[in-house]
């Protein structure tokens, strides 16, 4: 089973507008991926939802660069291929029938009407202007200094940033049948065009948020911090999709077993692992949790026996946060796990769970901040 979450700190999204860009042959959207995708945008109370299918009329330039014989003067019928792709992505029980599990405040968005849309015109003029071939970038940096030229080597840069990371993607799999003098044409020209398609998207289709499963490419932020200029939309929050193993059924842990706040008796401690929620974890011994250790391990545990188990990898890492001492900092893969939990409960409501842990992260953030303002001899990089 899998379950989508927003990576790092989650905004409130009540009211907000988003908008779901799918690429169909991408694993992200297909059967359980997708559903747990879907299923976190139901949860997010979005005030409007938009839906647009990037890949059918844009994977043409796929299309193309998968087959040898063909080149950019096949464009449009690669188009029409792809469309007919797009009709079976949206037709198909593991892909396209299970949006309808979201209530969508329009229908999908197909590319080609991104491309039929008025201002598509206007998009390609701003992109195919600011975009400069390598070799004509020579003669623009004496004049840098000036806004539109500064635009230009921005958007250019990160636009040959954008392509190399998809050609070097492309290299392995195709093998023999890799060309960079063919596939780099083409490869550009999927990047501009889905430059232009953000521009339009921007001005026709404006959402407050963009979701992707990914983070934002270099062409992308360039398009929206050095052309659109507009930060109040189309914020970008990358979607994470993680592997949930079903737990084992547990034994039923009474409230008798766990302890008030203020008990630090071993043998409590020691019936909690007998009923087996440390058993994956690194404890060798039942007396190595310090009393606030379980008084959070305590808290924690109740809930567990609410949501079925589920919270037993969290139980865990309390536990470990707990035998750290106080002096000394988090470890950055710790306090990546807690926003990770933060974020969990957060989605699912459970906000006592969810103060508990910001609650954690502000004690230990005062430990540490106290230790780094003690004296210290490290010296500063050199500017």
């Amino acid at each position: 089973m899998k379950f989508a979450r927003f990576a790092g700190q989650n905004p409130d999204l009540t009211k907000a507008s988003c908008f779901l860009g799918i690429s169909k042959d991408v694993p992200y959207y297909q059967g359980e991926s997708l559903r747990a995708i879907l299923n976190l945008i139901s949860r997010s109370e979005f005030s409007a939802k938009r839906l647009v299918m990037y890949a059918d009329a844009l994977d043409a330039y796929n299309l193309i660069i998968r087959d040898p014989s063909s080149s950019l003067n096949d464009l449009q019928a690669k188009r029409q291929l792809a469309i007919q792709g797009g009709d079976v992505w949206l037709a198909s029980p593991t892909g396209g029938q299970l949006l309808q599990s979201v209530q969508w405040s329009r229908p999908v968005i197909r590319w080609s009407e991104i491309l039929e849309n008025p201002y598509f015109a206007t998009a390609s003029r701003i992109i195919d202007d600011l975009y400069v071939p390598k070799n004509g970038r020579k003669i623009l940096e004496s004049r840098k200094s000036e806004e539109h030229v500064r635009l230009q080597l921005a958007f250019s840069n990160a636009v040959d940033r954008t392509v190399g990371e998809r050609i070097a993607k492309l290299r392995e799999p195709m093998g023999e049948a890799f060309d960079l003098q063919r596939i780099f044409p083409l490869v550009l020209a999927y990047i501009l065009e889905e430059s232009k398609g953000e521009l339009v998207i921007a001005e026709a289709f404006a959402c407050e948020y963009e979701l992707y499963p990914k983070e934002r490419p270099s062409s992308a932020v360039s398009v929206h911090t050095d052309i659109i200029q507009k930060p109040e939309i189309l914020k970008w929050l990358t979607i994470k999709i993680v592997e949930q193993t079903p737990k084992k059924h547990r034994s039923p842990i009474t409230c008798s077993t766990v302890t008030s706040s203020s008990s630090s008796s071993s043998s409590t401690t020691e019936g909690l692992v007998n009923h087996g929620i440390f058993a994956q974890s690194s404890f060798t011994s039942p007396t190595i949790l310090p009393p606030d250790g379980m008084a959070m391990l305590s808290r924690v545990l109740l809930y567990s026996v609410q949501i079925n188990g589920r919270m037993a990898g969290f139980t865990q890492l309390l536990g470990e946060i707990a035998s750290i001492p106080k002096h000394l900092p988090l470890t950055p893969a710790i306090e990546e796990r807690l926003d990770d939990m933060q974020g969990y409960f957060k989605t699912i409501g459970l906000v006592e769970m969810f103060d508990l842990v910001v609650s954690i992260k502000q004690q230990r953030s005062a430990k540490n901040n106290a230790t780094s303002s003690s004296p210290s001899t490290t010296m500063l990089p050199s500017q």
